[in-house]
């Protein structure tokens, strides 16, 4: 039947329209991805030469299927005087099932949730406060949408800014899940991801040397100051994420930097103070190899490079925001 107020064909011609107009939407939405996984899938098949190519090929495609596996929830509970466990829920079509669970100590926690640390503690509080703090926060998530993950985490420790730990402990429990539920392992399951989207990635460390050499590959930040004549004519001012650890970008951001391996890291100050070593007075035969936390930019280096590369910005754009004369870049960093 007609609507009211309009006649038939017009109704079917609107119909007709929001039915192209949804479809359009969907296209838009899926297209790249279907593509992308899509080709991947059909070249594995290819280069792996199976037997039978189609099972192979709806083997590659579950690795994609993400329906019916959600996220649910993060149940946090006491495990005893001096920890607590916090599990991983996920909806598998329609069943609540527990996938894997991580032990954190009461020292950790409270210096984290900023409760203060004794013996009088009370475990239970702070239970209390870390399952308030995750509850709903992974809630409906698929399993492998990573950056909705990350934002989520972020949101649940905003106000904790001592809970840098806390906050690595549940990613890390959280993307081991997702290799459980995947059949696979971790890494697999990011670098799977990230090939979906068209991002390459390296293979693991497997050993002390690599991290020499990955210390010189890692990514830098690049922030725009000034713009010439058009878009692509820009000048940029960048720098790699071992700037975070100059006593400048500590200062410019405001925030301190988070060495990878504390214990190492106030080690080394201990056994400096207490031998009164110059290094730079030793045999360079002498001087002893550094330590694998030595070769890795601190934790929050995006962050101190991001604000350290803000307030260069700034600076250089104090005099206006257009390079001089005809695009004389000399002269603007001048």
């Amino acid at each position: 039947p007609a609507m009211a107020g309009i006649p038939a064909a017009d109704g079917a011609l609107w119909g007709s329209k929001r039915r192209h107009r949804n479809k359009a939407d969907y296209v838009r939405i899926h297209r790249d991805r279907l593509e992308k996984v899509a080709q991947l899938t059909l070249n594995r098949v290819l280069n792996g030469r199976p037997p039978d190519p189609f099972e192979a090929l709806l083997h590659e495609l579950s690795d994609y299927t993400e329906a019916g596996i959600l996220f649910s929830n993060l149940r946090v509970h006491v495990l005893n005087s001096d920890s607590i466990s916090c599990e991983v829920l996920a909806d598998i079509r329609g069943a609540c099932l527990s996938i894997q669970s991580v032990h954190l100590s009461k020292e950790d926690l409270a210096q984290g949730l900023s409760e203060g640390c004794g013996d009088d503690i009370d475990v239970c509080k702070l239970c209390a406060s870390l399952q308030s703090c995750l509850t709903g926060v992974i809630e409906g998530v698929e399993i492998q949408r990573f950056a909705a993950l990350h934002e989520s985490l972020c949101s649940a420790f905003s106000t904790y800014t001592a809970a840098l730990h806390i906050h690595n402990v549940i990613g890390h429990l959280l993307l081991s899940s997702v290799g459980c539920l995947s059949d696979s392992s971790m890494t697999d399951v990011v670098r799977k991801t990230l090939a979906t989207n068209g991002i390459n990635s390296a293979p693991p460390l497997t050993c002390r040397e690599d991290l020499g050499v990955w210390q010189h590959q890692l990514p830098e930040v690049l922030l725009p100051a000034l713009h010439g004549g058009t878009p692509s004519r820009r000048l940029l001012v960048g720098a790699t994420l071992w700037a975070a650890t100059l006593s400048d970008a500590a200062a410019v951001a405001g925030v301190a930097a988070l060495p990878v391996d504390m214990i190492a890291y106030h080690s080394r100050d201990v056994a400096l103070a207490q031998t009164h070593a110059d290094i730079s007075r030793e045999d360079p035969d002498e001087v002893p190899l550094p330590e694998p936390d030595q070769l890795c930019p601190p934790l929050n280096s995006v962050t101190l490079v991001a604000r350290f590369l803000q307030a260069m910005s700034a600076e250089v754009a104090s005099k206006g925001s257009c390079i001089p004369g005809p695009e004389d870049f000399m002269a603007a960093l001048e």
